[in-house]
């Protein structure tokens, strides 16, 4: 069997690949290999399927488009705190600290917005 724990391989087992090495490198009667060789086939086709993106996933591309927004009407980098008190939309009432700091976050992943620390403080800005 294939150790996908070890150091140099460090990707994730899926189910395609177990049911690809059971097919190629284990003896079993035909009806077995045909349910396998269909499950494969099943699974295949689940991980390719268009994946519509959920409500929260649309609720925060909105929320995400609006920091964009005024972090670009911003003339100078902005704390969680001071983004949320720019906007009415942003406001602690509407959406929590939380979720506006995740957000950033995945912003700042996807190289849309920068983020710098000044004494222990994070300031968010367009790059």
């Amino acid at each position: 069997m294939m150790n996908q724990n070890n150091n140099t391989n460090t990707a994730k087992m899926t189910y395609v690949a177990a049911l690809t090495y059971a097919l190629e490198n284990c003896q079993m009667p035909e009806e077995v290999r045909d349910k396998l060789t269909a499950l494969r086939t099943q699974q295949e086709k689940r991980n390719n399927a268009d994946k519509k993106p959920t409500k929260v996933q649309v609720a925060n591309a909105g929320v995400k488009e609006l920091i964009v927004s005024v972090l670009r009407e911003s003339e100078k980098a902005l704390t969680v705190s001071e983004l949320m008190g720019a906007h009415a939309d942003l406001s602690p009432m509407v959406v929590s600290t939380q979720k506006v700091s995740a957000l950033l976050t995945q912003l700042v992943k996807a190289g849309e917005v920068q983020r710098e620390e000044i004494k222990r403080k994070a300031y968010f800005s367009m790059k």
